[in-house]
Order: C-alpha cells, then sequence, then structure tokens
C-alpha cells in the first residue's frame, strides 16, 4: 500500500511540476554525471543567483521525487501525508494562478536504476546541460549491464537539448569527451587540459598563518583572459570542477568574468565533500563522508597525499556500496592506494575488509590497520587515538553513516549539526 501511495503522489507531483514549467518557461539547467553534481549545483546557483531569480535543488533532490519538488518550490515531507497533500495543493494553486516564479532552474539529476534519468528527461526541456565526471567505475553500476549503460543514462540529458541549447562537459574526462561527439547542440568546456575553454591552472593547497589549510586556489582562463578563483573550506582538485563548470554556465548566461568570480567567493562547497574541519586535540578532519565512489577516493588520497602535515595521516574508508561485480577488485585498489599515503588505515563495514587486505597486500603494516563494523565502534577506537598535528580523513557510501565518526572528532561540537551531512530528524532516527 504505501509503495502504490508513492508512486500516486509521484505521479501527480510530476504531472504539476510539467504543467508549471510550460506555464511559467524558466530556463532549465540540468546538472548530470556520476561524482561531484551537488556541489556543481551549488556553485552555478551562487552564481547566477546575483544576478537572476533562480531555483536550486535542496540537498542532493535529484531523484524522482527531488525534481518535481523542486520545480513546485516544495521541500520534501518525508513519511508525513499530511504535508505531502499540502504539496499537492501548493502545486495546484501554481498550476491555477499567476506566481512570481523562478526565471531559471538549477536542476540536479540522479540515477539509481536504469530509466531513471531518461525517464524525467520525457517531460524536462534543458536549455543548458552540465556533466561532471563519468568514470571507470561509476556510483550505482551494480544496478545497470555495464559501466558504460550507466554512463550513457548520466549522459542522456545531453540528447534532450535543442540546436539553441548548451552542453558544458568536463574536458578532463574522456569518456564526456568521447559522448559530447554527438550533441547538435553548442557544446563548450571545462577542466585544467590545455584546450579546455574554461581551463584552470596552477591547483594549490592554500594555508593560513598558523599552517592550517584553508582551500585551494587556480587561475582560471577563458578567452585570453585570466583571473585568480579561490574555494574555501575545502580541499583537493576535484572542488575546482564545480567553479570552472559554474563560471562556464555564467558566460552562457551573459556574466562577466570577472562578476562571475566575484560572485564564487562566497561559495562553500557542500558538508561531507572534503570539507576542513578542526578536530579534537588540535588535529585536522577532513570530512569527505557524504558518499564514496572509486574515482572519489582515489582523488581525494590524492590530495591527502599532498597535505603538509605535522603528525600522522590517518585515513578512515568505509564500504563503497553499488558496485556489484566491480566491488572486491575496487575495494582491494582503493587500499593498495591508501598504503602509499597513510599512516594509520581505519576501515568500517564488510566491504571495506578488501580495502585492509589490498593494504596489506601493498605492505602497511597490519599494526597501523584497524577494521570496525560500524562507524560508532570506529568513532570510539579513534577518540583516544587522534593526537595533535594529526589529518583524519573520513570517507564511505551514504549507507555506513561515517559522518558519526565526524561528530565525535569534531572539536566545535555545538556546530555540529549544520556541519555535517545527515543531520535531518528523519536520518538521526534511523540506525
Amino acid at each position: 500500500m504505501k509503495k502504490l501511495l508513492k508512486n500516486i503522489v509521484v505521479s501527480i507531483i510530476t504531472f504539476e511540476a510539467h504543467v508549471v514549467l510550460k506555464k511559467y518557461k524558466p530556463t532549465v539547467i540540468i546538472i548530470t554525471g556520476s561524482v561531484g553534481k551537488t556541489s556543481m549545483k551549488d556553485a552555478v546557483g551562487e552564481v547566477l543567483g546575483q544576478h537572476f531569480f533562480v531555483r536550486k535543488s535542496e540537498k542532493s533532490y535529484n531523484s524522482e521525487t527531488g525534481v518535481p519538488l523542486t520545480i513546485l518550490g516544495c521541500t520534501n515531507p518525508w513519511n508525513n501525508y499530511v504535508l505531502w497533500a499540502k504539496v499537492i495543493w501548493e502545486g495546484l494553486l501554481l498550476m491555477l494562478f499567476p506566481n512570481h516564479y523562478p526565471k531559471i532552474l538549477v536542476l540536479e539529476v540522479g540515477a539509481d536504476k536504469p530509466g531513471d534519468v531518461k525517464s524525467m528527461m520525457q517531460w524536462i526541456v534543458p536549455d543548458v546541460v552540465v556533466v561532471t565526471k563519468l568514470p571507470d567505475i561509476p556510483v550505482h553500476v551494480e544496478a545497470y549491464a555495464s559501466p558504460d549503460a550507466t554512463r550513457e543514462e548520466e549522459f542522456s540529458p545531453a540528447y534532450s537539448l535543442g540546436e539553441q541549447g548548451v552542453l558544458i562537459y568536463n574536458k578532463d574526462d574522456r569518456y564526456a569527451e568521447e559522448l559530447s561527439k554527438g550533441i547538435r547542440a553548442h557544446v563548450m568546456s571545462y577542466g585544467c587540459s590545455e584546450d579546455a575553454q574554461v581551463r584552470g591552472e596552477d591547483p594549490r593547497i592554500e594555508y593560513d598563518a598558523e599552517g592550517f589549510p584553508y582551500g585551494m586556489s587556480a587561475r582560471v582562463v577563458h578567452a585570453g583572459k585570466l583571473i585568480p578563483v579561490e574555494v574555501s573550506g575545502a580541499l583537493g582538485k576535484h572542488q575546482l570542477y564545480p567553479v570552472l563548470g559554474a563560471i562556464a554556465v555564467g558566460i552562457t548566461q551573459g556574466i562577466t568574468l570577472v562578476d562571475i568570480v566575484e560572485a564564487l567567493r562566497r561559495y562553500i562547497p557542500p558538508v561531507g565533500r572534503m570539507r576542513l574541519l578542526h578536530g579534537i586535540h588540535n588535529s585536522l578532519l577532513i570530512d569527505d563522508s557524504y558518499n564514496a565512489s572509486p574515482v572519489a577516493v582515489q582523488a581525494a588520497l590524492e590530495t591527502l597525499k599532498k597535505l603538509e602535515v605535522s603528525g600522522r595521516r590517518i585515513v578512515v574508508l568505509g564500504d563503497m556500496l553499488e558496485l556489484g561485480t566491480y566491488s572486491i577488485a575496487e575495494h582491494e585498489k582503493v587500499g593498495r592506494l591508501a598504503a602509499k599515503i597513510a599512516d594509520m588505515l581505519v576501515t568500517v563495514g564488510i566491504r571495506a575488509e578488501g580495502i585492509a587486505e589490498g593494504a596489506h597486500k601493498a605492505r602497511l603494516a597490519k599494526k597501523n590497520i584497524h577494521s570496525f563494523d560500524t562507524a560508532k565502534d570506529a568513532a570510539t577506537f579513534l577518540s583516544t587515538e587522534v593526537t595533535e598535528g594529526d589529518v583524519v580523513f573520513v570517507k564511505g557510501s551514504q549507507g555506513v553513516r561515517l559522518e558519526r565518526i565526524t561528530e565525535v572528532l569534531i572539536q566545535d561540537k555545538e556546530r555540529a549539526h549544520e556541519l555535517l551531512v545527515r543531520q535531518d530528524k528523519e536520518w538521526l532516527q534511523r540506525n
């Protein structure tokens, strides 16, 4: 019965969202890809919001439910049927009566299973599509026939573009580069490659006077113009991609490069995405606990390798879910890379035991590898293990709930609710 009710509600709000799009005709910008969608959506929203009336997806509202809710301007009622009725009523009012509706919608779309994105694109006509990274082994690959099939679905919004539309893709990604060749719309690229139209040069970690890292910097080059840009609060070259993509989107909407970069000063990466936090005992936390995929873990570990530290590099890695037949090999591969970087490796979950095994095979001493079944157990261990100068990197798939480790290790306990992922009442009530 619950599933039936959900299907009915989704059908109703999808119909309402479709009508609303036809009525108000906003410029629709779709953010798609395997990793980095929410960061890209937030950066694009920051740039455009300084010049237009913009609405962007809340948090990671990228599903068959989240996208219509964004279009209708409503939050997720979860399991509250009274609030769902209110959403439907508000959608009806939006359809029937004039409203001051956003000029631009920035919609993040995601796929958990085959057809998720393609079904949404049957009723959404985008004006701009931004494609983030399409890695070798994408997230949710276990639900698809192959990695190629997963990437094809994630790229599919680009096929809905008309001739006047714009595709913006990551030039550093070979799959996005290849798929973009068959698009009839205007095509624009961003990245660190020399031939990217919006190019990032000389990415580097920035430190404050006390030696604490506070973000990333780079030079942005476009059409012969060069301007510096910074991303505060998070680490990694991959944190610059949302900035570069947002610059490309801003250019398509007629905003000058100077104005775009000025707007990006207000952009802060979403919580749980390589966020820099002060930890207990004067340690540094790099909280990447929102989710995990092989390519994202590898990029984060490469950043950790470059970081200047006075203590130990403590790497905390949880299960990477939804990898299907690729799971064992990918976990071991991550373990081998972690062994080259970590002074101590802590794993959480049964799949992550493969990370520990891979690290041991790569000659990381057993005494420096610690495996736990749950995040709470790992947090208890780390709370007495972390010392001054240590850097603790935390990353795992959503289902492992590694934010529980960050919650224990963070120095500012009073602000944990706003600094960590999954702090909604509905999440906190789950085991």
